[in-house]
């Protein structure tokens, strides 16, 4: 459970900036930023951090971040979850367990005001396949294992699943070997090639991955992530500006960031040497 909840913070890494980056903020008010990805049959974490601004003026208030009562609604049954402090501004309940197709909300005072939002969690995506599950990528320069030739045409990976609502989906691939070896010739001054790698959000029911994405050989996991509209909204934000969750108000009421929630499945493919 701990490696899936590595892969899938993945996509979180990848699209936003550190919710402490500092922000300029005309009439500067101390408003709460919320982080919070609740992962369907998983515990949820929620995660406040302060707003910070340019301005060296700006008054705070005395709120501790790892003070705060923080509570988690599961609304078809009414239950309260206490989130608990574990440091850093994160907060959790071992008793609360997402459920899919059910909604919650996150409340707590902060500064004069009260922080809520709320999301429903995605039920778990339907029919996800992929063709073929398997390609073969040659080396630059070579055919066939051959060096000095044209490398062959590039296959695509066709990933598909039911989607006649048009749900927002987000599509995740990272390698899974313990010792990859990459496809393309690395340069040893250069960092190595990104183990993963990620679709932008659609509302489609098919992703194409072309094999000249793959930097590495070996099983790769692919994790089609079934996502609410406040994430595509801010994966949207993040990547058309230079934003940061501390400018954004997704779906959070007094405060800024985003109470979200997500499901997934999984399916293997292969990239092969020729």
């Amino acid at each position: 459970m701990r490696r899936f909840n590595k892969v899938v913070m993945i996509i979180i890494s990848a699209v936003i900036l550190a919710s402490c980056q500092k922000t300029e903020v005309a009439d500067f008010q101390d408003k709460a930023v919320v982080e919070a990805y609740l992962f369907a049959n998983q515990t949820p974490v929620v995660k406040v951090s302060k707003l910070i601004p340019f301005s060296g003026s700006a008054t705070f208030s005395d709120m501790d971040i790892d003070k705060l009562s923080i509570q988690i609604t599961e609304e078809s049954t009414g239950n309260i979850y206490i989130m608990s402090a574990m440091g850093e501004g994160r907060y959790m309940n071992e008793s609360l367990i997402v459920k899919p197709g059910e909604s919650y909300s996150v409340t707590f005072p902060y500064n004069g005001e009260i922080v809520d939002a709320a999301t429903t969690v995605p039920e778990k995506p339907q029919k996800v396949k992929a063709t073929p599950t398997s390609v073969t990528v040659s080396q630059p320069g070579e055919i066939g294992g051959e060096p000095g030739g044209m490398p062959g045409r590039p296959t695509d990976i066709l990933i598909t699943w039911e989607n006649s609502e048009k749900c927002y989906y987000l599509i995740v691939v990272q390698n899974m070997e313990t010792s990859p070896v990459a496809i393309y010739d690395e340069d040893e001054e250069d960092e190595r090639p990104s183990m993963s790698f990620r679709s932008e959000p659609t509302q489609a029911d098919s992703c194409k991955i072309n094999s000249m994405t793959f930097q590495y050989y070996g099983r790769h996991r692919v994790i089609v992530n079934k996502i609410q509209p406040e994430y595509a909204l801010l994966y949207s934000n993040n990547s058309n500006s230079s934003q940061s969750l501390a400018e954004i108000h997704a779906n959070v009421t007094n405060g800024f960031g985003i109470f979200t929630a997500i499901n997934s499945d999984t399916l293997f493919v292969r990239v092969l040497k020729p």
